[in-house]
C-alpha cells in the first residue's frame, strides 16, 4: 500500500500538470481520501487471496459531516470489483472487509 507522502507527491504532480491551484488543507484532505480508498482496497484484497471472496460493507458513522456518502452506502454490501468502479473515491472510514457468506 502507498504511503501518504507517495500519494501527495502523485496529487501534487497531477495538480500541477493541470495547473490546478489548491489550499494546503484541500491537498491533505484528499491525500487522506486517496490513502483511506487504498487502505480499504488493499485490505480487501489480502484477505480475499488468504480466505477467498470478501464483500465490502458499509457501516455508517452517524452524523459525521465526512460521512455523507457513507450515510448514502449505508449496509450495502460491495465485491470488490463492484467498489473500484465507483468513480467517487471519498475519504472512507466506514467500509469493513467482511468474508462472503456465500463461501460456506
Amino acid at each position: 500500500m502507498r504511503t501518504k507522502d507517495e500519494i501527495r507527491e502523485e496529487l501534487l504532480g497531477e495538480l500541477k500538470s493541470k495547473g490546478v491551484r489548491l489550499t494546503a488543507r484541500a491537498i491533505e484532505y484528499e491525500v487522506d481520501a486517496r490513502f483511506h480508498w487504498g487502505r480499504v482496497v488493499a485490505e480487501a484484497e489480502e484477505f480475499q487471496r488468504k480466505h477467498g471472496s470478501v464483500r465490502i460493507e458499509f457501516i455508517a458513522a452517524p452524523d459525521d459531516v465526512f460521512c455523507r456518502k457513507c450515510r448514502e452506502m449505508n449496509g450495502r454490501s460491495l465485491t470488490i470489483e463492484e467498489l473500484k468502479k465507483l468513480d467517487n473515491k471519498w475519504a472512507c472510514r466506514c467500509a469493513v472487509v467482511m468474508p462472503d457468506d456465500q463461501d460456506k
